[in-house]
């Protein structure tokens, strides 16, 4: 189950100078599939996503990883969608301009919807 962490362990490893493994935290939001697990299984799966962030070299407190709730789930989003279109304040203007939901309503129209469940 914690074998997705080790291709973003991995890139990570290869980004962050090894000088800087240490020094550099980690943090792990798990979000709508996590939560919809049993409590017992969530549990378990979240104590074996401690340990493999815990073995990982980098910086990581064992409270570093927990289930988000929905909302703030939303919020991440929102955020990851607007940097990714270059729209938050300090970034470089799109020239395409617009609110962070035109863009997405463009995007989502030349994808033919197959960007909704990223963006829900």
């Amino acid at each position: 189950e914690t074998q997705a962490l080790e291709p973003l362990l991995e890139w990570a490893r290869a980004v962050v100078p090894p000088t800087q493994h240490a020094t550099t935290p980690v943090y792990l939001f798990a979000t709508a599939g996590v939560r919809k697990m049993h409590a017992d299984k969530r549990a378990g799966l979240m104590a074996a996503v401690r340990g493999v962030l815990t073995r990982s070299g980098f910086r990581f407190q064992p409270e570093w990883a927990h289930v988000i709730s929905g909302t703030d789930e939303g919020v991440y989003g929102w955020v990851a969608l607007n940097y990714a279109m270059g729209l938050l304040p300090g970034q470089q203007e799109q020239q395409e301009g617009g609110s962070s939901l035109h863009m997405l309503q463009q995007h989502l129209g030349q994808q033919g919807g197959q960007a909704t469940a990223a963006a829900a």
